[in-house]
């Protein structure tokens, strides 16, 4: 059994023996239900922040903590192909064009450029087409996130959302406000994913990206929710005067409405 595995065992033998559901545990450590189930299958990587406030929640003296550590494995042995000496690079520019470039191994003397057609006249895709369609593979990739672990997800939703900027950058005023907002969406839900994968710093990126993309939909409320996002993460790193002052910020937003002033509150009492 991996330190992963056990950590996942000991964590819902503790739950049932706290007499919490999932829910409640999710509720108490400012984490997902989803999440919660993903690391108690042993499918989910353990974080220091996560195990720190499970073992809080639980008062398990720092035995869970102890346990989120895990050795790196052992190498595999690989058969000699050389695919394992090739770093794939991908450059996104923010006008749609993308450079794509193996840096090692065999495939390591050719480097390719791929982008939509802008030329006048001859926009790739209908707005009208392009949104349902690209609101129905995020909704398919929420799903997918529900059932492998977070960070699979981020390279398909950077890409969508590369090509959601694209797509909006170059449409109408009227059409792009649509493509601002959905890619806002995208970019909202990068930040979870990387917040889930253990990253704060990319969390906060990209939760502020779809802040500056919303605005540009006219979404404005995303902006006071974003602050509260922030205030999430100032807690999880036990940083109570900034989890305040992030709060305060997002209730006095006039975009904010009764539930982002509702989780502000909250917030605010948590720091």
């Amino acid at each position: 059994m991996t330190a992963r595995e056990a950590f996942g065992v000991e964590l819902r033998r503790r739950r049932g023996q706290a007499q919490l559901s999932l829910s409640q545990l999710a509720a108490r450590v400012h984490y997902s239900k989803s999440h919660l189930s993903k690391i108690e299958s042993g499918s989910q990587s353990v974080t220091t922040t996560f195990a720190r406030m499970c073992d809080a929640a639980l008062e398990a003296n720092g035995e869970l903590l102890a346990l989120a550590a895990e050795p790196p494995p052992a190498a595999a042995d690989r058969a000699d192909d050389g695919l394992d000496d090739d770093y794939w690079s991908v450059r996104l520019d923010p006008d749609g064009i993308g450079h794509f470039a193996p840096v090692a191994g065999h495939g390591a003397d050719f480097a390719a450029t791929f982008g939509p057609n802008f030329a006048a006249g001859q926009y790739p895709i209908d707005p009208a087409i392009a949104i349902p369609l690209f609101r129905g593979r995020f909704d398919q990739a929420r799903s997918f996130g529900q059932l492998v672990n977070a960070a699979l997800t981020l390279p398909m939703l950077i890409a969508e959302t590369h090509i959601l900027r694209s797509l909006a950058s170059k449409a109408s005023a009227d059409a792009s406000a649509g493509l601002w907002r959905l890619a806002a969406h995208y970019a909202e839900y990068l930040g979870w994913m990387s917040q889930e994968s253990g990253s704060n710093r990319q969390a906060l990126y990209w939760t502020r990206i779809a802040v500056r993309m919303a605005i540009r939909g006219g979404y404005e409320s995303l902006r006071p929710f974003a602050l509260v996002r922030e205030a999430d993460m100032t807690l999880y790193e036990d940083d109570g005067h900034q989890t305040i002052e992030l709060s305060r910020q997002a209730a006095a937003d006039t975009a904010a409405d009764s539930r982002i002033r509702g989780l502000a509150a909250q917030r605010e009492a948590q720091g």
